[in-house]
């Protein structure tokens, strides 16, 4: 049974609605602490429970999240990508997916050859090769910049340079993210273990889970979305 400080704050924060512009958020920052202590189901890996609530508190605006993560070195990069993309829009957050938003470049039709994968393009004209990841890059760049509010970075094993590369500009940004990773911290690239053990500790922009049903969970339980 809910309390009314978590009813309350949970119509507060309900996506799609017109929240008050008068909205104390001191007020929210009790709430959140209150839902904090009195959820019991909820078990936080490698972060504490202050945090969290901090964290509920610096993306309680949010309207958009990109999806990062392997592509290259995945058999099927959508299989993770689409539930959450449909959990986030249930909820009114528009989602951004390096996968589809750049599937265009990929097609065959636009390119004018016969390929099926990328090492097939490049056999065959390198320059469109180079050309078709430099637009992708500038692509990803663009959204993570300028368009989304949110990150969400799967740490699976199966993602290479080009996630590591949106690692590193969300970093530089300060611009809040979640982790959420499978992959042993010592796999982590040197350069990526710090950025991750800073933005955790140090700078707070982050959280980490350890699957996305506690990412999913957080959100419903720390800022009122929906389960799907």
């Amino acid at each position: 049974m809910e309390t009314d400080g978590v009813s309350l704050l949970k119509v507060v924060l309900r996506k799609g609605e017109k929240r008050s512009e008068t909205c104390n958020y001191s007020i929210i920052s009790i709430y959140l602490y209150v839902i904090g202590f009195h959820n019991r189901s909820f078990n936080f890996s490698e972060v504490q429970m202050n945090d969290v609530i901090l964290f509920a508190e610096k993306i309680i605006e949010f309207k958009s999240v990109y999806l990062a993560g392997g592509i290259q070195n995945r058999n099927n990069p959508e299989s993770w990508r689409e539930p959450l993309t449909k959990f986030f829009k249930s909820n009114n957050i528009e989602v951004y997916d390096p996968v589809k938003d750049n599937e265009n470049i990929f097609n065959p039709s636009v390119l004018g050859l016969d390929v099926k994968t990328l090492s097939d393009l490049m056999g065959v004209d390198e320059l469109k090769h180079a050309v078709l990841l430099k637009q992708t890059e500038l692509n990803d760049m663009y959204v993570v910049k300028n368009k989304a509010d949110l990150v969400v970075f799967y740490l699976d094993g199966t993602e290479s340079f080009g996630t590591w590369t949106e690692f590193s500009w969300v970093y530089s940004l300060k611009k809040p993210f979640i982790i959420v990773r499978t992959e042993p911290r010592k796999k982590l690239p040197d350069w990526v273990k710090w950025r991750r053990y800073y933005a955790l500790i140090i700078d707070r922009i982050a959280l980490e889970f350890r699957s996305f049903e506690e990412l999913k969970r957080f959100f419903i339980e720390y800022l009122g979305f929906k389960d799907v």
